[in-house]
């Protein structure tokens, strides 16, 4: 019987130096469900924006052209910083949507890899200030996957390769070095920079991070309240994972037993935030990443546990001579990871040859030896999917409307000029995927380099760690590589803040344009301060604009907020200046002595 854990785990087998390139090796699987992973995030990431496309995309928005490239100077490339209006923004943002896509089902991986690093790269610097920690690292993760084999498993790139060499079960290379790095700085960096009282002597930091409630979730209010006991040992066990976590995983022994556990703990932290604070994807973004880390053990154990028999002893009888038909069936063997399928083209068996010749039809031999034509055929090896056997209910839906065989004849029909179509945009190739150039490990190793660089530099401030010297330094920026891993670090935020935007009318009455009330806002603390932002970037925009070096984003935002108010309301109840407040509520030990702060951040005029 197959367990997790059946591989031989003596020191004597296992050298030193083998034992760390094990340590920064990656499963070709696990680099496939990495690259599903942050294709989805990017396409979800942008449903979100574009919710507020207006708002976040032109230059009638919160963030227009000037005052972003103001923000980043000489370092600014992006695409959505060429013009300001909405169609150039809408080009780009569907153009990124297809490349999120194309990278879930792995086209053209390498190129579209590059092409979504750039525009993503682009629609971040575009973005201004309402990024954020998660925004970074899912750029850098895009960036360092541009030199890994994304396509190797489980995407119509190794669906369509005709290089028959074996593929190892892992991967090692600069790159690969350079990515775990990168995921493994987020806790390192994080718990050095975490130097405050509350992290380090009364344990605290948890309590202060769940009380500012334009972060935390009702969950978390409530997890404050009630088990507030608990929190100290959580403060001590997120510093703790931080610390020693990466140390663990990246041991050159017993690595199964050590990095099993810890990628369980670090998965469940974030969990954790995910579910008590409200910090966008974040959560998300961190559990992609350390994904990268799931051994090849735990890939071997779920294929001999579940993959493998599910198409074992199935056959697929195809048209020999139909170029289309022998793409259809390798993409359909891969992307529904039925690799046990053997493909076998009908013309070399007698029966089936004939079956072929006078149904039109391919031929999916069960295990059984009973088979299944045209579109029940299609059917049965979607219920062989463990990913995908939910599709054979929709697949089963269209055959009960009498919809099925007559979508698989119209397709058998046309095959000859879908062989055309399919020898353009999807051509056979012969790429090998174990291997590596070497301009690939030159730009690996240097921007480990820079990375590093940049990391020590945060921790240990510029006077030990100067810049890289020959105007070097700069490439960091134009590459997106720029990075500090400061959340909740020295300490936690102390304080829970909210906005009230007063809106004054044609007559001098006060209106809500926080809330797109007509009536004068308070300055109280709302009931739910989170449930006031519809999206976090809101959140992090309202934070931002009032601080004193984002100030001049103020007027702009000002501008926005009239023309979207009086455009819906007639001309008694348009306004014509706004005032800006930003109210907030230190976070004491003692919440009886909390006290409210108003803040004007001044008065504006439409």
């Amino acid at each position: 019987m197959s367990t997790l854990f059946n591989y031989d785990t003596s020191l004597k087998s296992l050298s030193l130096i083998q034992g760390f390139i094990r340590a920064f090796s990656i499963d070709y699987r696990t680099l496939a469900l990495f690259r599903v992973g942050i294709g989805s995030l990017i396409f979800v990431d942008l449903i979100l924006r574009v919710q507020y496309f207006s708002a976040f995309f032109t230059d009638q928005g919160i963030l227009p052209r000037q005052l972003v490239l103001n923000s980043w100077g000489d370092h600014a490339i992006s695409f959505y910083l060429i013009n300001g209006g909405s169609l150039v923004s809408s080009i780009l943002v569907l153009i990124s949507m297809l490349l999120a896509f194309a990278l879930i089902i792995g086209y053209k991986t390498r190129f579209v890899t590059i092409l979504s690093w750039f525009l993503l790269f682009s629609l971040q610097q575009g973005s201004g200030i309402v990024s954020q920690g998660g925004d970074s690292l899912l750029r850098l993760l895009l960036f360092w996957a541009i030199f890994l084999p994304l396509g190797a498993k489980f995407s119509l790139d190794s669906a369509l390769c005709k290089n028959e060499t074996e593929l190892p079960k892992t991967m090692i290379s600069l790159a690969s070095i350079g990515l775990l790095m990168q995921v493994m700085y987020v806790y390192w960096i994080g718990a050095l920079l975490k130097t405050g009282k509350a992290w380090n002597e009364d344990y605290t930091a948890v309590y202060y991070a769940l009380s500012a409630e334009q972060f935390s979730t009702q969950l978390g209010q409530w997890v404050m309240i009630n088990l507030d006991f608990l929190l100290p040992y959580v403060t001590q066990f997120v510093l703790c994972i931080e610390q020693y976590g990466p140390l663990l995983i990246f041991s050159p022994f017993l690595l199964l037993y050590l990095r099993l556990p810890i990628l369980i703990l670090l998965i469940g932290m974030h969990i954790g935030f995910g579910i008590l604070l409200n910090v966008g994807l974040f959560p998300l973004i961190s559990i992609t990443s350390l994904l990268l880390f799931v051994p090849k053990e735990v890939w071997d154990w779920i294929a001999t546990k579940w993959i493998n028999k599910r198409s074992e002893g199935v056959s697929i009888y195809y048209d020999q001579e139909c170029d289309f038909c022998l793409k259809t069936v390798n993409i359909l063997k891969v992307m529904l990871i039925l690799p046990k399928i053997k493909v076998i083209p009908a013309q070399q068996d007698i029966r089936y040859g004939a079956i072929l010749e006078k149904n039109n039809s391919w031929i999916v031999e069960k295990s059984n030896g009973d088979y299944l034509l045209k579109w029940a055929a299609l059917v049965y090896l979607f219920s062989k999917s463990l990913p995908f056997s939910w599709v054979k209910w929709i697949l089963k839906l269209l055959n009960s409307l009498n919809m099925g065989n007559k979508i698989y004849n119209t397709i058998a029909q046309h095959r000859k000029l879908l062989s055309t179509i399919t020898a353009i945009i999807l051509p056979w190739h012969n790429t090998n995927w174990n291997k590596t150039t070497w301009l690939n490990h030159t730009l690996a190793a240097a921007c480990i380099i820079m990375v590093l660089q940049i990391n020590l530099q945060t921790v240990f401030g510029k006077d030990t760690v100067p810049n890289i010297p020959f105007g070097i330094n700069n490439i960091k920026y134009t590459l997106g590589l720029s990075q500090k891993w400061n959340m909740f670090a020295p300490t936690p935020i102390s304080v829970t803040r909210w906005p009230v935007i007063v809106g004054i009318t044609n007559d001098n009455r006060s209106v809500d344009i926080f809330r797109e009330l007509m009536v004068t806002p308070s300055h109280d603390k709302p009931e739910n301060i989170l449930s006031e932002y519809s999206y976090y970037r809101w959140r992090k925009y309202y934070g931002r604009i009032a601080q004193n070096k984002y100030k001049r984003y103020r007027v702009s935002y000002v501008k926005y907020e009239c023309k979207k108010w009086n455009k819906k309301h007639a001309k008694k109840d348009q306004i014509k200046k706004i005032k800006l407040f930003m109210v907030s509520e230190k976070t004491l030990l003692d919440a009886t002595k909390e006290r409210q702060r108003a803040r004007s951040l001044g008065t504006y005029s439409c």
